[in-house]
C-alpha cells in the first residue's frame, strides 16, 4: 500500500466579488496565503432518536447547510481592500463605510491540483484587525455562504499572490482624540455584521444571508502613566473626582502606513465610548500596561461609526 502525503502549507483562498446575489465570479481578483482557513461546506448533521427493536442508536440526517469558514492572513492592502468593502458594505474606490447591502463574494478554497471547494454567494460577516509591538497586523474574516460546489474548477488567475510587504507594528500610529501619544503597545478592533441565515423551504441550502446590526468594539493595551484616563473613566473628567454617569469618548484613529511602498490601511471612527479601564498590577514589576474595551457609539449617520481607507 502506497500513502503519499500532502504538504500542509499549500493551501490558498481565491477570491472576487460578484455582479449580483446568485451570480458566481469565476474570475477571482485577489489570490491569498493565509495563516488559518477553517472553509467547510459543513451540512448539518443530527440524529432523530426514535424506539428501536435492536436497541441502537439513531443514525444521522443531513438537514441542512451553511458553507463557509475563518480565513486568517497578514494584513497586506491590495489583498485586504476587498474584504474591507465587503463586510463594510458601501463607499468606493478605496474607502469603505457601513452599508446595508453589502457585495457577494465567491470564494475558491484551494490546496493545489488536490482540492477546489467553490463558494458561491458569500458575505463578510465578521472582520478583525490586531497588531502589538514586535508583531505582523494579522487580519481575520468570517464568511458565510449559501452555496458550496466541491471538485470545481481550480482558478488560473491571478497566478500569484500580491509582493506587498505585511504591515507590522513599527508601521501603526494610534491617535487618540486628536493627539499621537506614542503610549499604545497593542490594539484589535472587530466589525461585526449580525443577522443570520434565512432557510426558507427551498432544499438544503439557505436562500438568504441578511446583514444585522453594524457594531465595531475592540481593545488598546495603553501605557499607564498617571490617574488621569483611569479618572476620566469613572467620573468622565481627567481632574474628576466623584463617580457620574458621563461615558469616556474620544476620537479614535489607527493608521498602518508602510510609508516606503505607499501601502497603507486607515481605520478612523468619529467617536468611541470606553467599555472598561482596568488597571492591574505585575509581581515581577513590568511596566503596568491597561487593556482598555471600546466600541463605537451610536452616530446620527452610521458611516460615522468607522471608515476604512486603504492605500494598496
Amino acid at each position: 500500500m502506497v500513502v503519499s502525503l500532502l504538504s500542509g502549507n499549500t493551501r490558498t483562498i481565491y477570491a472576487g466579488k460578484q455582479s449580483a446575489k446568485g451570480t458566481a465570479q469565476n474570475t477571482p481578483t485577489v489570490k491569498i496565503p493565509l495563516t488559518e482557513d477553517s472553509f467547510d461546506p459543513n451540512r448539518t448533521l443530527i440524529q432523530l432518536p426514535e424506539t428501536d427493536s435492536s436497541a441502537q442508536t439513531a443514525g444521522y440526517s443531513v438537514v441542512g447547510a451553511q458553507p463557509g469558514g475563518t480565513l486568517s492572513k497578514w494584513l497586506r492592502p491590495a489583498e485586504d481592500n476587498l474584504f474591507m468593502e465587503a463586510v463594510q458594505g458601501a463607499g468606493a474606490g478605496n474607502v469603505w463605510t457601513p452599508g446595508q447591502n453589502a457585495p457577494w463574494l465567491t470564494i475558491f478554497d484551494v490546496i493545489p491540483g488536490v482540492m477546489c471547494t467553490k463558494y458561491i454567494d458569500c458575505r463578510v460577516i465578521s472582520a478583525t484587525w490586531a497588531g502589538g509591538a514586535g508583531q505582523g497586523i494579522s487580519s481575520q474574516y468570517v464568511i458565510e455562504g449559501l452555496t458550496a460546489q466541491v471538485g470545481a474548477t481550480e482558478p488560473v488567475t491571478p497566478a500569484s499572490a500580491s509582493t506587498e510587504r505585511v504591515l507590522v507594528y513599527p508601521d501603526v500610529t494610534v491617535t487618540r482624540g486628536g493627539v499621537h501619544l506614542g503610549d499604545v503597545d497593542a490594539f484589535s478592533l472587530t466589525v461585526n455584521r449580525g443577522g443570520e441565515y434565512f432557510f426558507g423551504d427551498n432544499g438544503l441550502s439557505p436562500v438568504d444571508r441578511p446583514m444585522g446590526l453594524y457594531g465595531v468594539e475592540g481593545s488598546l493595551t495603553i501605557a499607564f502613566q498617571n490617574d488621569q484616563e483611569a479618572r476620566a473613566f469613572n467620573t468622565g473628567a481627567t481632574a474628576g473626582t466623584s463617580l457620574t454617569t458621563t461615558i469616556y469618548n474620544q476620537a479614535l484613529s489607527i493608521l498602518a502606513d508602510n510609508a516606503t511602498d505607499s501601502q497603507s490601511v486607515l481605520w478612523a471612527m468619529t467617536q468611541i465610548q470606553y467599555s472598561s479601564f482596568p488597571v492591574p498590577l505585575d509581581t515581577g514589576g513590568a511596566p503596568i500596561r491597561v487593556a482598555a474595551g471600546f466600541r463605537t457609539n451610536k452616530q446620527a449617520t452610521i458611516a460615522n461609526n468607522l471608515t476604512i481607507t486603504t492605500e494598496p
